[in-house]
């Protein structure tokens, strides 16, 4: 018979003949390069319209439902093709984007996700014998994830890439339809129920028994396959497919259809729950393995050594017994510790009696993904606040901080090397400029309320706790990327450090407040100077930059309101107080006072050894000269002295006001400057008086001694070394200091024969004997050198600003310099060798020796624009006794313990010295190291 007179095949056959064709197609288009590949993906296409009026063919049907396996790798490689964008093959977009559209417009998956939901529905009446409603799941969901997993690379494309938009476009179309979302949500829900034993929102029960949950497994040849969990007891690993498909479902952003807003927000927050819980049970698990492990080895090692005798046995019956007795506790923690905390963090639905319990967890390699998609997702959904929100919004911005806060412990530390999570942080809104006693709101703004009730407080101290026991973890990565950096421009950010910090110490819990506070100075304690430098000065990550970074941001704040208040010609402005202060500024002013009296202390020890660093390398006392490339290890030196000490140049000449010292010209200086400078009076550390916070500078932190030292280390530095408006700052803080502690400066001035220092070569060697022991305590603060300062230093300060064009500032630092020359000569200002005022001069008149011209200079550089406001701002600082009493932490001052996760929670634990029961101590090694640094010599015994 003729071709000619051959009858035409039918529409099945047709469709059959198409789908036998597909396996070996998708073959070709898996191995084949460009430019073969584009030829076959031409006849893919003309086979795929070729299908489409057959769709559409009742008679056709079966035969389109007949071949599983070409059908799904029909699906299978239209997806990966569709959704695969390598550069290398840019010259395919347009022919991609055509096929995705018409996968799309074809509505192939529509009717896959339809024919297996009518499948299953069938399955209510007729049992799945053959098993293969787990495979039609599978492969229908392989396809949609292949898909689902190229979505983000496609839509946060930039505007470049516009044929990446559309591509993204058309593939969700491929994936929006009415029964692919539906079978989405069914499969997804289905294997939630199972998982967490969670509400099924009116899905039918017999669907919930009858939609296969697949697991996964490793196959003998390493492949991993999947199979239906439901004839499977014990602890089983869930695919994660159909959860991240209806996770991708429910985060499209167009969805009007049924679970809605809110149903869409609960399925979310469950996924995310599902994810921590996993990872809260492969933690159990592997500690549980762990345990059990170390208690067989044990009992092998024992069994190895025991003798066959009685005697042997009954003599190694204490190791014995011990390694018994440890296998006895591993197996009891692990049937009742981890297995309880596995069983509530994964609930389970209630099974009929004869039905063994199933555990379903998710694989470790899926958490971060999934977890990560459902919460953007359920961020989108909820996040920003909103003035007229429901309670069920802010319920569930609550809670995804919360789920936020549970995966960071439970799940991070899992998996180390995973891209760190989604975060809310970036939902924070910008809470304005917050000032210490200032009129606050009452509550903070609605996001920063929904973060607190969330824990986000303790998550972020518990989070740099972590960072500082392992710099190299995520932890301290995800910490300072999310608060610190500003996400726009990979910088840091110091407004926002400090206003980010300051909204939690003022509307947060103030026990939790003050540990976050604690752990910080901690951070301090134990930073290295350079790593710590190079987070001030190129925003590197470090555990103790955070503290760093809100010393800096809130001296760039005051600024600020400096600016504000200037242009407003005085008035309040810029967060000033102009009120009586609320709660949350009383607070805020508790927990800066308290992170003042607990971080400065250890920054100036780090400033110390920097500066001993920077002369040893050889510049004290040296002149300017420019940087060469030998002197890059000098350079660096500097950089880092000068990167740690600016900061303590802003806050230094602040607290001044806080020792009943006026810093400015007007201020009646003469009773306050004996009182400051009677440093030997019977106030004690903690008095305020303000004996306390004149106890910080002087003796903690060695103040005076710590300016002497700059000024031996920075007059010799190139400009370009030092952070700009370093010398500026570091004259008005020698200013401020002369006129607050005069007897202090004059003994610093003078410390050597005839006003003279030691050599050149010395200076290294009095810089190292001195830096160690630098704000220790207050004996050690007096037993170390001082530096002199040196007239000719502040005379080549003035020379340099001047340069710069400070030239009111370099005449301050010349006035300085002859102020500090007449006292080495033996001359004095006022009365009995103390320092008066402009006002006071007047009355007593000027000292021998010293120009009154000169005194009234040094007292307008230390009046400069800042101080007046610093000394506004600050009035409401409180005592130190009061600030350090806010928080109860271990009384050694050099502790630097990490362990816990908050310095709230080691506060019970603390333990009383025996003999006086004052101090306590977190751990025998501090008590022993503050016996042997003083509290022998203090500890007073208890009546």
């Amino acid at each position: 018979m003729s071709s000619a007179r051959q009858p035409a095949p039918s529409r099945p056959a047709q469709a059959a003949a198409i789908l036998r064709s597909l396996p070996g197609l998708a073959e070709r288009l898996r191995s084949r390069l460009p430019p073969h590949r584009v030829e076959d993906l031409q006849e893919l296409r003309e086979r795929l319209s070729a299908l489409r009026p057959l769709v559409q063919d009742s008679t056709a049907a079966p035969a389109l439902l007949s071949n599983a396996a070409a059908r799904g790798a029909l699906l299978g490689v239209l997806a990966g093709v569709a959704a695969h964008s390598d550069g290398e093959e840019a010259e395919l977009a347009q022919l991609r984007q055509e096929l995705a559209g018409a996968l799309r417009d074809s509505c192939v998956l529509e009717h896959a996700a339809r024919t297996l939901l009518l499948l299953l529905d069938s399955r209510l009446q007729h049992a799945d014998e053959d098993g293969n409603d787990c495979q039609n799941v599978l492969g229908l969901f392989g396809i949609l994830d292949r898909i689902a997993e190229r979505l983000p690379c496609s839509a946060t494309a930039g505007p470049a890439a516009s044929e990446h938009v559309a591509l993204a476009a058309a593939l969700r179309g491929v994936m929006s339809g009415r029964c692919v979302q539906h079978a989405v949500l069914v499969c997804g829900l289905v294997a939630l129920c199972a998982a967490d034993g969670g509400p099924s929102y009116g899905l039918p029960g017999e669907l919930l028994q009858r939609v296969p949950l697949i697991g996964l497994r490793q196959g003998p040849a390493g492949a991993v396959g999947g199979f239906d969990l439901r004839l499977i007891s014990g602890r089983q690993v869930l695919d994660f497919w159909a959860l991240r498909s209806m996770v991708c479902a429910l985060g499209s952003g167009d969805r009007v259809a049924p679970p809605g807003r809110h149903g869409a927000l609960a399925l979310l927050l469950r996924v995310g729950r599902l994810a921590v819980a996993s990872g809260r049970s492969h933690l159990a698990a592997g500690g549980e393995s762990g345990a059990q492990a170390a208690a067989e080895s044990g009992v092998r090692q024992e069994r190895g050594t025991s003798t066959s005798t009685s005697a042997s046995a009954s003599g190694s019956g204490s190791g014995s017994g011990s390694g018994n007795n440890s296998s006895r506790s591993s197996r009891g923690s692990g049937s009742h510790g981890p297995q309880q905390v596995q069983a509530a963090a994964t609930p389970q639905r209630p099974h009929p009696p004869s039905m063994p319990r199933l555990e379903l967890v998710l694989d470790e390699n899926a958490l971060q993904p999934l977890f990560s998609g459902a919460l953007e997702a359920a961020m989108a959904l909820c996040f920003p606040a909103g003035p007229a929100d429901r309670p069920q919004l802010a319920a569930a911005r609550v809670e995804c901080w919360r789920l936020f806060a549970d995966y960071t412990r439970d799940v991070l530390p899992l998996r180390p090397c995973d891209p760190l999570p989604a975060s809310p942080v970036r939902h924070l809104a910008d809470p304005g400029q917050l000032m210490p006693g200032a009129p606050l709101p009452d509550s903070p703004p609605p996001s920063w309320a929904d973060a607190l009730a969330g824990g986000w407080l303790p998550c972020l101290e518990r989070l740099l706790r972590r960072g500082g026991e392992d710099p190299a973890g995520p932890e301290l990565q995800l910490s300072s990327s999310t608060l610190f950096i500003n996400e726009r421009t990979a910088l840091i950010d110091w407004s926002m450090s400090w206003r980010h910090l300051a909204v939690l110490l003022a509307y947060g819990e103030p026990r939790q407040a003050a540990a976050l506070v604690a752990t910080l100075g901690k951070l301090l304690r134990a930073a290295d100077p350079v790593r710590l430098a190079d987070a001030v000065s190129k925003g590197s990550v470090t555990p103790a930059g955070a503290a760093l970074w809100m010393l800096e941001g809130a001296g760039l704040e005051l600024s600020t309101t400096v600016a504000a208040a200037s242009g407003a010609g005085g008035q309040a402005q810029g967060g000033l107080p102009c009120g009586a202060p609320s709660a949350a500024g009383r607070q805020l002013a508790l927990m800066l006072s308290y992170a003042l009296c607990d971080w400065l202390p250890p920054l100036a020890r780090l400033v110390a050894r920097a500066m001993q660093e920077a002369a040893l390398c050889g510049t004290g006392g040296q002149q300017r000269v420019p940087a060469t490339p030998g002197s890059a290890s000098r350079r660096d030196a500097i950089e880092t002295a000068g990167a740690l000490l600016y900061p303590l140049l802003v806050w230094l000449p602040a607290l001044l006001p806080r020792c009943n010292v006026a810093v400015d010209g007007a201020a009646a200086a003469c009773g306050g400057a004996a009182g400051a400078g009677s440093s030997s009076g019977g106030n004690g550390p903690d008095d305020d008086g303000c004996g306390g916070w004149r106890q910080l500078l002087l003796k903690e932190m060695g103040a005076v001694q710590l300016l002497g030292t700059a000024l031996h280390v920075f007059a010799a530095a190139a400009p370009a070394d030092l952070p700009p408006g370093m010398l500026l700052r570091l004259v008005r803080a020698c200013c401020a200091f002369a006129v607050a502690f005069p007897r202090e400066v004059r003994t610093a001035a003078s410390r050597t024969a005839g006003g003279q220092a030691s050599t050149r070569r010395g200076l290294g060697e009095q810089l190292a004997g001195a830096a160690p022991g630098l704000g220790h305590s207050g004996a050690a603060a007096a037993s170390q050198p001082r530096f002199p300062w040196w007239p000719r230093l502040l005379q080549a300060l003035a020379g340099s600003l001047r340069a710069e064009g400070h030239g009111a500032m370099g005449d301050c630092a010349e006035a300085l310099a002859a102020v500090l020359q007449s006292w080495e000569a033996g001359g004095g200002v006022g009365a009995g060798g103390e320092a008066a005022s402009s006002q006071a001069q007047a009355e007593v008149g000027p000292g021998a020796g010293v120009p009154p011209a000169a005194w009234r200079r040094v007292e307008e550089g230390s009046t400069c624009f800042d101080a007046r406001v610093v000394e506004r701002l600050l009035s409401t600082l409180v005592p130190v006794a009061e600030a350090r009493g806010v928080l109860r932490t271990c009384s050694h001052p050099g502790c630097v313990s990490l362990a816990g996760d908050s310095e709230a929670e080691a506060e019970a634990g603390l333990l009383e010295c025996g003999r006086c029961g004052a101090s306590r101590y977190c751990c025998a090694d501090c008590q022993a190291a503050h016996w042997r640094a003083g509290h022998r010599e203090a500890c007073v015994p208890r009546d």
